[in-house]
């Protein structure tokens, strides 16, 4: 008897609207904040000395960053017992302070039975010298200027220590790398 491949599908869509998924369908969900409403995108993207409604932004932003508990108690629902959440976050700079969503998102896993199993941080690389005049120009106009990071949060919900089904067969097999670029100069593809 012949051994068939395993199957797999890909879903792309909103994780506020999975209704198409049946419970415990999914190995993994990646999934990243959404796009901010137009009124508060643009209040972000004011220059530096124009940015004085901290306390306003930080409350939009944990606004919004909190109304996504339904879709993370739906992720819970779509995942296998021993499937993995990964979501990709980050804190905002606005008025010269760090606010944002990255805890946020952080306590929404956690309050949907998820545990934290590692962290992968990617910051982009410095600018080059291509690129050092765009830079300088927006040191000029008052932009802020800074080497921000984007986290990937990875979850699980399988107790550390239980017998795990999935691919996975050891929480440090998380802290790998996801993926590798290629290194500066190289051919990309």
């Amino acid at each position: 008897m012949t051994e068939r491949p395993p199957t797999w599908a890909f879903h792309h869509g909103t994780g506020a609207d999975m209704w198409q998924l049946d419970d415990d369908a999914a190995d993994l969900v990646l999934t990243s904040p959404p796009y901010y409403p137009e009124d508060l995108e643009s209040e972000l993207r004011r220059p530096l000395l124009e940015q004085s409604h901290v306390d306003e932004v930080e409350l939009a932003v944990t606004t919004l960053a909190l109304s996504l508990q339904p879709v993370f108690h739906d992720i819970a629902r779509v995942l296998k017992p021993d499937g993995q959440l990964v979501v990709q976050t980050r804190d905002l700079r606005y008025g010269g302070f760090l606010i944002g969503p990255l805890d946020v998102h952080r306590r929404l896993a956690e309050t949907a039975d998820f545990r934290l199993v590692s962290e992968v941080v990617w910051q982009a690389t410095p600018p080059s010298f291509g690129r050092k005049r765009t830079v300088e120009a927006m040191w000029g106009h008052g932009r802020f200027v800074t080497a921000e990071t984007e986290r990937f949060l990875v979850f699980s919900r399988t107790p550390l220590g239980a017998p795990r089904t999935g691919p996975v067969d050891a929480p440090v097999d998380y802290a790998e790398p996801l993926w590798k670029l290629p290194a500066q100069g190289a051919a990309r593809t």
